[in-house]
């Protein structure tokens, strides 16, 4: 199993609670406090402890672990698909063509997780973290020297995750920054594509260049204040699904309002 991710936040933030810091990777607190008067030297309050990135697997085992697989395969004859020999428009390319399309979906679902969780921090002000603030980097690089900014897109997750189930509340339901699993293992996978990421971070230079690129990836939605069930089904219409959640965040953004859309879970 992967060890669990720790907690990151400054030292003084957990001052008379270590105890139950100490403790919340193996016991279920029913909550967790710290002391909100932690400030920069400038009297703004820092962000709130949050989970850095778990571990990812070495990409060197996992490519390994690939190549051994087909030698295996090509010793002994035996293949998952066609014989390799057989014509290119046969099973083995529309598996090819299925894998395709599912790595739009991961890098859709992470693009327009990442866009919307910005503007709420950047623009919108929907929780009081500073992931993509001008000052993380220099938080965030001596800790994550090479993951830096997926440190930054999980943490913001994380925070959008809370104000939207704070609002939608916890059950079998769904939403952009609380998806089913296989998306979320796809999102996170996205997030480790060097040419994708550079993509991604060119969007979020500012907040008008974020909502443009949020609004190309969107059908047009209307957004209401609280809590907003939606129409539609992760598994089957993922991405039409994303693109009616754009849509809300879009008109959500643009009228100043806090939308949090969700589906029920099938």
């Amino acid at each position: 199993l992967a060890p669990k991710a720790p907690f990151i936040g400054y030292g003084g933030q957990f001052e008379g609670y270590e105890d139950k810091w100490k403790t919340a990777n193996t016991t279920n607190w029913p909550y967790l406090e710290v002391n909100p008067d932690v400030t920069d030297g400038q009297g703004a309050v820092l962000p709130l402890p949050a989970r850095a990135q778990p571990p990812m697997a070495s990409s060197g085992l996992l490519q390994a672990k690939a190549g051994a697989s087909e030698d295996i395969k090509s010793t002994t004859g035996q293949y998952n698909g066609p014989d390799p020999g057989q014509a290119p428009h046969g099973k083995g390319a529309r598996h090819k063509e299925a894998r395709n399309d599912m790595t739009t979906v991961f890098h859709s679902a992470a693009e327009v997780r990442v866009l919307v969780g910005y503007l709420a921090e950047q623009q919108a002000a929907w929780f009081s973290s500073q992931f993509f603030g001008p000052r993380a980097p220099a938080f965030l690089g001596p800790v994550f020297a090479r993951t830096a900014f997926q440190a930054q897109c999980h943490g913001v997750t994380a925070a959008a995750a809370r104000v939207h189930e704070d609002a939608i509340g916890i059950g079998r339901t769904h939403h952009l920054f609380r998806l089913p699993e296989v998306l979320e293992q796809g999102a996170a996978t996205a997030l480790s594509d060097d040419p994708f990421v550079e993509q991604l971070r060119a969007q979020l230079t500012s907040p008008d260049v974020a909502l443009r690129r949020l609004e190309a990836l969107a059908t047009p939605g209307v957004a209401h204040e609280g809590a907003q069930v939606m129409t539609g089904d992760f598994v089957e219409g993922t991405e039409a699904l994303l693109r009616a959640l754009a849509g809300v965040y879009v008109d959500a953004f643009r009228k100043g309002i806090k939308a949090f859309p969700f589906v029920r879970e099938a």
